[in-house]
């Protein structure tokens, strides 16, 4: 029987602990002074060193790569909220508004350098979560509302 590593000290993220049924590794850290959850996935990797760099690299560069995701939210998901999800006398929203209203909740990374961002959409569409997702090589590909 082999031993499984069930918990792991990083020295950015601290501990991470295995969640056998996501096949990830969890913790929190800290994006922007907020306090997230992380998941490393393990589904395209055989370890958890294949994947930390991936989360490394994000929190090496985060201010850079918030400007990607939230110029990545507006470009595909204002014209949405202001076309199809407006309250009744609600006025369109600025850029600025959209961004200020959303809060990231998680980050998971993935072997080969691929990201999903998690944010509560502070109710612009109704109470579902918007995904911005992308790689390090290709930035910001993907922005959409689940749920």
């Amino acid at each position: 029987m082999t031993d499984t590593v069930t918990s792991y000290i990083d020295a950015r993220f601290g501990t991470l602990v295995l969640v056998p049924g996501m096949n990830s590794y969890a913790g929190t850290a800290n994006w922007q002074d907020t306090v997230i959850d992380l998941h490393c996935s393990l589904d395209d990797a055989p370890s958890l060193q294949q994947v930390l760099p991936v989360a490394h690299a994000l929190w090496q560069d985060q201010t850079a790569w918030q400007d990607q995701l939230q110029a990545g939210a507006i470009a595909r998901l204002l014209e949405l909220k202001n076309s199809s999800w407006l309250e009744e006398d609600e006025t369109p929203l600025t850029a600025a508004d959209f961004t200020a209203r959303i809060t990231l909740l998680s980050v998971t990374v993935y072997a080969g350098g691929g990201f999903d961002f998690l944010y509560h959409d502070g109710d612009l569409f109704w109470g579902h979560v918007i995904e911005i997702s992308g790689s390090l090589e290709n930035g910001v590909t993907h922005a959409d509302i689940l749920g």
